[in-house]
C-alpha cells in the first residue's frame, strides 16, 4: 500500500481541514477508478509533475490516448482595458485528456468498461510546487485528487502577488508530496454537498469547477 495516498476531510468550521492517511479499508471502498488502482500500483503515486504525469500516458501511445490543450484564463481581459488592474495576472494551463485508444469524441461515455482522465497543471510543467489535479471518470461518477505537500509539513502563505491557486510552501515540504482523494460527483447530492469540491471558488481550475449556489 503506498504511504502517500490521504483523503481529505472538509471541516467547514473555521479550523483546518485534515489529511488521513487512505488505509487499505478506505482505498478498497474510494480508489476503485481507474487513476485510483494507478496510484496504488508501483511507484506510480511519486508523480508530482505536470510534466511526468502525462508522459506517463502520452509515451503509451499503443495503450492511451493522450490529447493536450493549452488554456488561458482570462484571455477576453485586455490589460489595455484595465490600465489600473495591477492585480490582473492572466495564466495559461495545460489540460491533457487521457483515454482507452480510439475513444474518440466519447470521452465521458457511461460505459462502466471504460475511463477518462483529466490533468490539469500550472505552465510549470516540471515544477512539483505547482498545482495539479485530476478528474476521474468511470462511467458512473467522477473521483477528484490533486497533489500535496504532506500534512504534518504543510504551511500555505497567500500574499499580494500570489497567483490563482498557486502559493509559497515552507521549504522544508519542498519535493515531498501526496495525493489527495477529495470525494467523488455523487457527493454533490448527499451530505457532503457543501464539501470538498463542491464548496470553493467559482472561478475554481479548469476540471474543478466547483458546484455552489
Amino acid at each position: 500500500m503506498a504511504s502517500n495516498l490521504f483523503w481529505r476531510e472538509f471541516t467547514r468550521n473555521g479550523a483546518p481541514d485534515i489529511d488521513h492517511p487512505a488505509d487499505v479499508e478506505f482505498l478498497a471502498a474510494n480508489f476503485v477508478d481507474f487513476f485510483g488502482k494507478w496510484l496504488q500500483d508501483g511507484q506510480n503515486s511519486t508523480t508530482s509533475t505536470m510534466d511526468a504525469l502525462t508522459r506517463a500516458f502520452f509515451d503509451k501511445p499503443a495503450k492511451y490516448e493522450t490529447q493536450v490543450f493549452l488554456v488561458a484564463d482570462g484571455s477576453f481581459v485586455t490589460k489595455a482595458s484595465r490600465p489600473t488592474g495591477d492585480w490582473f495576472n492572466p495564466h495559461v494551463r495545460f489540460l491533457a485528456i487521457v483515454t482507452p485508444p480510439g475513444k474518440g469524441a466519447d470521452a465521458f461515455g457511461s460505459s462502466t468498461k471504460e475511463w477518462t482522465l483529466a490533468i490539469v497543471g500550472s505552465s510549470l510543467l516540471k515544477d512539483s510546487e505547482t498545482f495539479l489535479q485530476v478528474i476521474s471518470w468511470n462511467g458512473k461518477a467522477f473521483r477528484f485528487y490533486q497533489v500535496a505537500p504532506p500534512p504534518s509539513l504543510t504551511s500555505l502563505i497567500f500574499s499580494d502577488d500570489a497567483t490563482d491557486t498557486e502559493h509559497q510552501r515552507d521549504q522544508t515540504s519542498r519535493g515531498r508530496h501526496i495525493w489527495n482523494y477529495f470525494g467523488n460527483s455523487t457527493d454533490a447530492f448527499g451530505a457532503n454537498a457543501y464539501l470538498g469540491p463542491f464548496n470553493g471558488h467559482v472561478n475554481g481550475s479548469c476540471i474543478m469547477k466547483e458546484l455552489h449556489m
